[in-house]
């Protein structure tokens, strides 16, 4: 099929969760289809967003990357009643390329990633128009706002909602990373499908070794709020306690750009950005998780149960993997909690071994990419009515 793909971040490199994700997409999609790629770079840069054309030229029919939009974009949500979300990532030269490959090539099927990329879906001429909404981001906004009282997450909340309810009456399909994100929609039924989350378990194999010792790991990107709250909470409040009974214990932290408060703390070790976790995550007795105002899928933690890593997790987190507590992982949300589970990790091995092996078959039987994508078949092909004929409506329920 010529299937026109959307993303409000390029999916390449494949160096943080969203393009995780976003990644296998287009991969999966590319080794099926005729696939026609429009996304917004990471940089303002024109020339680094060409560069980042030319990588995906090989694997694309056509591939248009912009650069992205000044940050101040996202006020004009203020006059236009979208969500500042929407105005952020809304790019004229996007939408002309939208235009352009609509008219050049007769689509037969437009896929958009995260919900920033919905509103072009809505007029786009294709048979099949599907939304990969990743997760319900208007909890997300709520969650914030509940936790700061700030009011300008409530109004995000409110309108990143009905843009969610739009998908809903005007996309063929939505789909989400998990059944809890599902439920928040109303459930799944024809319109709305779980496409979990995955990991390349060829490339993430379950470690050889126990490694012993006291080094913990957390992975990931410091520009993600929740991100930085976590891991600054967990050096605060968590590690402290756990070096009052094992001294030598030190946190990694692998990720960019972290906090300049984490290079000061007792027992931190701060990597920055590293080109392979894995060569982390081998090397450390547990990983944690300690993410408290985020929601849906947390990819680190996925990679981690691939590589056969015990860790610890918040309940969100461990609600958006659908895991079960104490046999894939151990899980606490309040600090001393926390704190004991991770010594009880630092000191019994066959709690260690036993978790590692758990976690890595419920990798396997849940977050297989070729497993978990091939939903993709079934909503971006076009139904046939019952005299065999192709119906293009774009506007019945799936089944």
């Amino acid at each position: 099929m010529r299937v026109l793909f959307l993303a409000h971040r390029v999916p390449w490199p494949p160096d943080k969760g969203d393009r995780l994700r976003s990644d296998a997409i287009l991969r999966w999609l590319c080794a099926r289809h005729e696939v026609h790629l429009g996304a917004l770079a990471d940089t303002s840069s024109a020339e680094e967003a060409r560069a980042t054309e030319e990588q995906l030229a090989g694997i694309c029919a056509s591939v248009r990357i912009v650069p992205r939009p000044s940050a101040w974009r996202g006020f004009r949500a203020v006059a236009s009643g979208r969500s500042i979300s929407e105005e952020a990532f809304r790019s004229t030269e996007l939408e002309a390329f939208i235009r352009s490959a609509s008219e050049r090539v007769p689509l037969d099927a437009a896929l958009g990633y995260s919900s920033q990329m919905a509103r072009p879906l809505f007029t786009l001429p294709a048979p099949r128009r599907v939304i990969d909404l990743v997760d319900v981001d208007s909890r997300k906004w709520q969650r914030r706002f509940a936790h700061s009282h700030n009011p300008v997450y409530w109004l995000e909340a409110r309108r990143v909602r009905a843009l969610e309810l739009a998908c809903l009456k005007q996309l063929d399909a939505v789909t989400v990373v998990s059944r809890r994100e599902a439920a928040a929609l109303g459930g799944e039924s024809g319109r709305v499908r779980v496409m979990r989350m995955g990991v390349d378990l060829r490339r993430f194999p379950m470690r050889r070794d126990d490694t012993g010792g006291a080094r913990l790991a957390f992975v990931g990107a410091m520009d993600y709020p929740p991100n930085a709250e976590g891991v600054l909470w967990f050096a605060r409040e968590v590690l402290p306690q756990v070096r009052q009974r094992h001294p030598e214990a030190t946190l990694v932290v692998v990720g960019r750009h972290p906090p300049k408060a984490l290079h000061v703390l007792p027992g931190v070790e701060v990597l920055g950005w590293v080109d392979d976790v894995r060569l982390i995550l081998e090397k450390c007795v547990s990983a944690v998780v300690p993410i408290h105002t985020s929601h849906g899928v947390q990819t680190k933690a996925v990679v981690t149960m691939a590589l056969g890593v015990p860790q610890v997790l918040t309940h969100a987190t461990l609600e958006g993997l659908e895991a079960e507590a104490g046999s894939h992982a151990l899980v606490a949300s309040d600090a001393s909690a926390f704190a004991d589970a991770v010594v009880c990790l630092l000191q019994r091995g066959d709690v260690r071994r036993r978790i590692a092996a758990n976690a890595r078959q419920f990798a396997e039987t849940n977050f297989d990419w070729e497993r978990n994508l091939a939903v993709l078949d079934d909503l971006l092909s076009v139904p046939t009515n019952g005299a065999g004929e192709t119906s293009v409506s774009g506007t019945y329920p799936l089944t």
